[in-house]
Parts: C-alpha cells; sequence; structure tokens
C-alpha cells in the first residue's frame, strides 16, 4: 500500500486554471464567494433540463446581479475567459487542502505555498504532482506511447486500489484518469491526436526531474486487467445506458447544439454550425472538415448533416429527403445521425446514390461510442448535463475543515 499522502482529487482542474481563482480569491470574502456560489446554484435546472453554462459572458448577466454578478464577472474577465464561474469551486477545491488558500478570519488568502505555486516552484508542482498521482500517470503514457484514454483506464484503476484511493466507482475512475489527462495536455506534458496520447519532449524532461523512487509505477497483470477490463465494460454500458436514456428527452433543438460540440470535440471538424431553427431546409449542421495526408493538407469538405433524436427506425422516405436536402445545398457529403436504428432500404439507398452522394450513417450505438471516446462529458463537468453523479459515487468523505464541502462539488 503506497502512503497515505495520496489526496487524488477527482475534479482535477487543469493548474492554470486554479493559478487565476487562487489570483483572483485572494482577499476576497468567503461569505461573498458562497453567497455567488449559492446564487448560481439556484439556476442549475433538472437532470431532464438541465441550464447552459457555455456561455458565461451571457449568463452571468441574465442570471446574476449585484455583488454576485461582479464578482463571477471577474472570475470570467479577469481570467482571460478561462474559468467559468460555475465550476470555479473545483479549483478551490483543489487549492485549499493543498495549501494554496487558506481561510483566515473569513476571508481567502493566498499562503506562501500558493505564491510559490503561482511561480512555478518545481519543488511544489512535484509535491502536488505526486500526491495526485499526475507523475505516475505521466510514467504511464510514457511507456504505453499511442494509447487511447479507455486503454490506460484499467491500470489507472489498479493504480487508484493500490495506493488506497476513496475514488472507488470505475465511472469516476474513468473521470479522475481524464481530467489528469487534460492536466497533462494543458501543461504540454503529453500531446494528444486523433485520442491517442503521447508524451511530449517538454514531458521526457520534467521526469528526469522527478524522483522516480517516490513515485508508485503503475502496473496491471494480465489477469487483473482482463477482471478490470471487464468491470469497466459493464460500468461504461450502465452509464451509455443513462446517457441514452438523457438524450431521449432532450430538446430537438439542445439535440442538435449537442452533436455540434460532440463532432467538435473529436477533433476531425474544423468548423461546425447548427442552422436555424426555422427554413433549414432539412439540414441541420453545416461542417467543413481539412482531408490531409501527414502535414500535408490536400483538401477541404464541406458536409451536410441531419440528426434526429428518433426512438424509432430511420425509414426510406427520411433518407430520401435528406438526399434531397443535399442536393439543394449542393452537397457531395452527408451524414445522417439517429438515437435509434436505419432501416434495412436505408442502407439500399445509399448504396445507390454513392457515386454522387456520399453519406454516412450513424445510429444510436455508434453514437453512444463516439460520445464515450470523444465527448467532453466523460472528461469535464458538462458530465452533469446527461448524468447525475452521486456523492457516494466518488467514495469522497470530508476530511478536515480546509476541505471545500462535497455539497459546492
Amino acid at each position: 500500500m503506497a502512503e497515505k499522502h495520496f489526496h487524488l482529487y477527482p475534479w482535477l482542474p487543469p493548474y492554470s486554471d486554479a493559478e487565476w481563482v487562487i489570483k483572483i480569491l485572494d482577499k476576497k470574502s468567503c461569505q461573498k464567494v458562497n453567497a455567488m456560489k449559492n446564487a448560481i446554484a439556484e439556476h442549475k435546472g433538472d437532470p431532464q433540463k438541465p441550464s447552459n453554462w457555455t456561455e458565461p459572458s451571457v449568463w452571468i448577466r441574465e442570471r446574476l446581479d449585484g455583488e454576485n454578478q461582479d464578482l463571477a464577472l471577474e472570475l470570467w474577465e479577469g481570467s482571460d475567459n478561462k474559468v467559468n464561474p460555475r465550476y470555479f469551486h473545483e479549483s478551490l477545491g483543489f487549492a485549499l487542502p493543498n495549501g494554496l488558500l487558506s481561510r483566515e478570519q473569513g476571508i481567502y488568502c493566498k499562503t506562501v505555498r500558493g505564491d510559490k505555486f503561482l511561480k512555478q516552484d518545481l519543488k511544489i508542482i512535484q509535491e502536488i504532482d505526486h500526491n495526485e498521482g499526475v507523475d505516475s500517470l505521466l510514467i504511464l503514457v510514457k511507456k504505453n506511447p499511442s494509447l487511447k484514454a479507455s486503454k490506460l483506464l484499467p491500470h489507472w484503476v489498479e493504480f487508484l486500489r493500490d495506493v488506497g484511493s476513496k475514488i472507488k466507482s470505475y465511472n469516476a475512475a474513468n473521470f479522475s484518469l481524464r481530467r489528469r489527462l487534460n492536466t497533462l495536455h494543458d501543461r504540454n506534458l503529453i500531446s494528444k491526436k486523433n485520442a491517442l496520447y503521447e508524451i511530449t519532449n517538454m514531458g521526457k524532461i520534467y521526469l528526469k526531474s522527478v524522483s522516480t523512487d517516490s513515485v508508485v509505477k503503475i502496473s496491471n497483470t494480465d489477469e487483473n486487467r482482463n477482471k478490470t477490463n471487464n468491470q469497466i465494460k459493464e460500468c461504461n454500458k450502465i452509464v451509455l445506458d443513462e446517457v441514452h436514456k438523457k438524450l431521449s428527452s432532450m430538446d430537438p433543438r439542445d439535440f442538435e447544439f449537442f452533436i455540434k460540440e460532440l463532432l467538435l470535440d473529436t477533433g476531425s471538424y474544423e468548423e461546425v454550425d447548427v442552422t436555424p431553427a426555422t427554413n433549414d431546409r432539412g439540414v441541420d449542421l453545416k461542417t467543413k472538415h481539412k482531408i490531409q495526408i501527414g502535414e500535408m493538407e490536400l483538401f477541404t469538405i464541406e458536409e451536410v448533416i441531419q440528426v434526429k433524436r428518433w426512438k424509432n427506425d430511420v425509414q426510406t422516405t427520411h433518407i430520401r429527403d435528406f438526399v434531397s436536402a443535399m442536393v439543394q445545398s449542393h452537397s457531395s457529403y452527408g451524414t445522417f445521425i439517429t438515437l435509434g436504428n436505419f432501416a434495412s432500404g436505408v442502407y439500399k439507398i445509399v448504396e445507390e446514390v454513392k457515386k454522387e452522394k456520399k453519406i454516412a450513417l450513424i445510429n444510436g450505438s455508434k453514437l453512444l461510442d463516439m460520445i464515450q471516446e470523444h465527448s467532453k462529458i466523460f472528461n469535464r463537468h458538462n458530465l452533469e448535463c446527461l448524468i447525475e453523479i452521486k456523492e457516494d459515487d466518488w467514495g469522497i468523505k470530508e476530511e478536515s475543515e480546509s476541505d471545500i464541502n462535497q455539497e459546492d462539488l
């Protein structure tokens, strides 16, 4: 069993976000910060109709007023539009137990340790990386190049068990892994291309400064890995079933915007635009993506996309209407996305028109695969938009007065 000093905060933020929060909350009243948090929480909505938090410059002015609005704008604009006030508490919950901020007579104060963190003090950064398992994960990426997060997960689950982490469920383990991958990527210690992670030259240089004697190696026997993989698959199925239910009840317009974000998350699309709600001429999204070989860009494809939040099968009449919409849009490439499935005759029509119109079909199963692999709902705060995560799922309890309340998370 590893030493007890492992903290392993599930909501580990990018360190750059934490730096902004430490700077902005320094000398701020704890009561006023908490009042803003509570004011924001009043607008969270519910699992069936969650609020949209993607445009802070808009929702801050619409939902907050007075001192709450002022502080939220300071977090957003003062961080160069990096820290969304809806999620600032993730950085606060990281800064407090790591001794970067303290509460003194009702005031948040930057500590000496916090000041060193802001100045990129290597010793402080290494200590936090160690306590959060970040250094161990970086070594894992180095030893296993070109792996997707899903392939790294079994190793990470074993690591959490070895160090006695409070993160118990596979859903929580998956979330904590992706948070750490995001942090490493934000610091340019790893790269991500086509969902594959590689250590960078900067990452290799950083590892040379890390004492490998203190790093817990992430290992995994084939037997344990197979067992873990099976458990992860079972957990993922439960999670994806819940995602499917939430998507099925989502407003059709919101569903279009969700697909837009998903396509952008894949990294394959340069531009994705949602068409107007009326007079869309049978097209919900228009996209552009580049075709290249290696570093050589060959050409840019313009594509139209139709999305349907249907449970029933897409019929031949629907696909013929889509072909007509492609003709009107002068598009040679199209994709039809549905939560349900496609009738057998649909595939025949796609085959018939493939010389002039190339159409990709994505059914509900393929869509969920895309969400699991690419969507930030599996590694960022938007997870709450589709899945309600319970505190028990993380296996976390308050440890000291310096820890932010779990209800804040």
